[in-house]
């Protein structure tokens, strides 16, 4: 894990940092609260003709957790991102049976260290991946 972690004060200042790096990036679109399934996701992205999702937290894993299981049926890959933390035997097991990838903020270039690397969906409904992809080629780097 990262010698050094980043302390932020609010889940938007976390997303904000993210979304900086991800503005320098040539190989990826994305879009801030994408819409999946009436609700949204903190960020959406496309990358390697990909999709993939990110639910911002600080402290709360269980909830972005639950947010981010729901987000698999309209993307190839859905993960939470945090600040980095002690990892608990609880959020290994947690992430491990329900295939959300596990991030953590980098102070990088690329802007996450990855912790637990999601599953690919397997119940991937093709009407929200579709919208989610349109959406993100409309909206690409709004904020």
């Amino acid at each position: 894990m990262s010698a050094t972690w980043v302390k932020f004060d609010s889940e938007r200042e976390l997303a904000d940092a993210v979304i900086s790096r991800l503005m320098l990036t040539v190989d990826v679109m994305f879009s801030r609260e994408a819409p999946v399934l009436g609700r949204s996701a903190d960020v959406a992205m496309c990358r390697a003709n990909e999709l993939h999702t990110i639910e911002f937290k600080l402290h709360d894993w269980r909830q972005a957790l639950r947010q981010a299981i729901d987000h698999q049926m309209a993307a190839d890959f859905a993960y939470v991102c945090m600040p980095g933390r002690r990892v608990t035997d609880a959020m290994r097991e947690a992430f491990a049976e329900t295939g959300v990838g596990l991030l953590f903020f980098a102070e990088a270039e690329w802007p996450f260290e990855t912790v637990f690397e999601a599953a690919r969906s397997t119940g991937t409904w093709c009407v929200a991946y579709e919208r989610l992809k349109a959406h993100i080629q409309r909206e690409r780097h709004a904020d």
